[in-house]
């Protein structure tokens, strides 16, 4: 069975400041919105950071429209399986006119690619399951992250399988399919209380990993501390706090450096909660890292230095990127519950000349399609796979293409974990998804 769907280039802005506004980075330049973002799915720099200039994007609606951003904007999501028609609530200019449906300036673009696409249609085909070609230990609760696939020196792909424990499979090509060998046949990192941080002892999920120069890698991960907190009548209660983490390669992945905190928020007394289940891209134009998490909404946080260390992070708060990553605050860029759900995931397309988000929802549990030339203005998000029941997940995507989860084109892979059951077993899913341009 194939089904199809459409998304039209009527965006929204999520990320815009006010015209001309722009926020001090960590080392005295200034850093705004960019109007010009690009496309990476190669290397980023090693060593020290670069200080740049950016621009700020300014919204164009019609006269008499605020130039100040707001949240606004009415949710909706369509019943039907494979997406169709909604609206969602993103960051988007106050007033009549909305926004504007293009960028200041053309994208930059790190790959050939064809010109952004301002109608596309996209085709599924029939769901199957992935096997356990090389006998990853933790497969029953898999996916549960971002996957990252990258390849080595020798030609061969390495890929990385998100758990608290981690483990890195080789294979002939990225596709998970072609994943043969264990390698090490050990885990990576990660286990509860592997690394003695307080803020990990639950375990570790590794999200992104990119090469950086020959063997060095880096990677980004999903932390969580377990701990217990009094719910005001005496009785202890258990809390999962969430935080994000970086940490460092020299042996292309098989071995990692102890983690180190990049992002992280104030406990609560409450059951869960913190910022966390993220991913990253390398925003090639801009100089920076931009990671998509989660904190009962969808937020970002944004770095210009090339390793991604503690301090040099800024979370996305009322309009631009101004609080500390360590300890801030935050807030959405988007209100609707489509774009709610744990660990996007973001890729640069070439057919289509635009980046493409997939990320789960909460309720439904449905998975939602979004897409953008510059990470700055969104589509509409659109109902990818619709969940069949409200305990049914449809959770954790990665689209992967020939050349990695950072890269596809008109055809690529769709990996997701569908029916998460009580004692989180669930079933690992692929399906193709076919893009088509209709301009």
């Amino acid at each position: 069975m194939i089904f199809e769907s459409r998304i039209y280039w009527g965006t929204l802005l999520f990320m815009a400041a006010c015209a001309n506004a722009q926020n001090p980075d960590t080392s005295g330049n200034a850093h705004g919105v960019s109007g010009a973002a690009g496309v990476n799915s190669g290397t980023p720099p090693g060593g020290a950071s670069t200080a740049g200039s950016s621009s700020v994007v300014a919204a164009a609606g019609s006269a008499g429209s605020n130039p100040e951003t707001s949240l606004g904007g009415a949710a909706g999501a369509s019943s039907s399986a494979g997406g169709a028609s909604g609206s969602a609530g993103m960051l988007s200019v106050a007033g009549s006119g909305g926004v504007s449906s293009q960028p200041e300036k053309p994208p930059c673009q790190q790959e050939p690619s064809a010109a952004a696409s301002k109608a596309w249609t996209w085709t599924l085909g029939d769901p199957s399951v992935v096997p356990n070609v090389a006998g990853v230990p933790t497969y029953q609760w898999i996916p549960d992250g971002h996957f990252s696939m990258v390849q080595l020196a020798n030609g061969d792909w390495a890929a990385f399988w998100s758990e608290w424990e981690n483990y890195r499979t080789v294979g002939a090509s990225p596709y998970l399919e072609d994943q043969k060998t264990l390698s090490p046949g050990r885990k990576i990192n990660g286990g509860r209380g592997a690394d003695g941080n307080p803020w990990d002892n639950n375990g570790l999920w590794i999200m992104s990993v990119f090469k950086q120069q020959d063997r060095k890698f880096i990677g980004f991960f999903h932390a969580e501390d377990q701990d217990k907190y009094d719910d005001g009548t005496g009785t202890m209660v258990n809390r999962l706090w969430k935080s994000m983490a970086v940490t460092y390669s020299t042996d292309e992945g098989a071995t990692w450096a102890k983690n180190q905190q990049i992002l992280s928020s104030p406990k609560l007394d409450q059951p869960h909660g913190g910022h966390g289940d993220g991913s990253v891209v390398w925003d090639k134009c801009s100089s920076r890292w931009v990671m998509f998490y989660q904190h009962s909404y969808l937020s970002a946080a944004m770095s210009e230095d090339p390793n991604g260390a503690p301090g040099t992070w800024k979370k996305f708060y009322n309009g631009a990127f101004t609080e500390p990553g360590l300890g801030g605050m935050d807030s959405p860029f988007d209100t609707s519950p489509q774009l709610a759900g744990p660990n996007p995931s973001v890729h640069w397309n070439t057919y289509l000349g635009q980046w493409i988000m997939v990320v789960p929802g909460w309720a439904p549990p449905s998975m939602y399609i979004s897409s953008s030339v510059d990470l700055v203005h969104w589509s509409s998000p659109q109902v990818l796979i619709q969940a069949p029941a409200a305990d049914h997940e449809i959770w954790y995507p990665t689209i992967v293409g020939a050349q990695g989860d950072m890269l596809a084109g008109e055809t690529a892979t769709l990996y997701y974990a569908d029916d998460i059951g009580n004692g989180g077993q669930r079933t690992f899913t692929n399906r193709t998804i076919t893009f088509h341009r209709n301009d």
